[in-house]
């Protein structure tokens, strides 16, 4: 018993406790939001040198929108989100990151990997 008063007294140091303060903060998360998804996949159209809008407005005499081909965008479904590509004019999209919509955090490290992905196949 003795051995935990001492144990106890050594954490109530105010060294320890601002120490163990800024460690608590460190570790805290910063939200990912639309706009830090938004800002990511206008880095990959960049990179990839693709369209920013995943459609273009329809010419005169047309009777609807263009999609742009090869555009990167976000999908919001089923509480989740989804990077996304359109592969031709119809609106046709193939999934980036096959699992699906996931949180807002998740998607933002793939993003980060895949654009890492990316610039390490640019520079070989």
């Amino acid at each position: 018993m003795r051995g935990a008063l001492k144990l106890e007294r050594l954490y109530d140091l105010p060294e320890v406790r601002k120490r163990n303060n800024q460690v608590r903060k460190a570790q805290k998360m910063n939200r990912v939001t639309d706009k830090h998804l938004s800002a990511k996949v206008d880095t990959i159209n960049e990179i990839m040198h693709t369209p920013k809008t995943p459609w273009q407005k329809r010419k005169k005499g047309e009777t609807r929108n263009v999609a742009n081909v090869g555009n990167y965008h976000l999908s919001y479904a089923y509480g989740g989100v989804s990077l996304e590509q359109m592969v031709n004019e119809g609106g046709g999209v193939r999934l980036v990151c096959t699992s699906g919509h996931i949180s807002k955090r998740e998607l933002a490290g793939l993003m980060d990997a895949y654009i890492s992905g990316i610039r390490d196949s640019k520079t070989l």
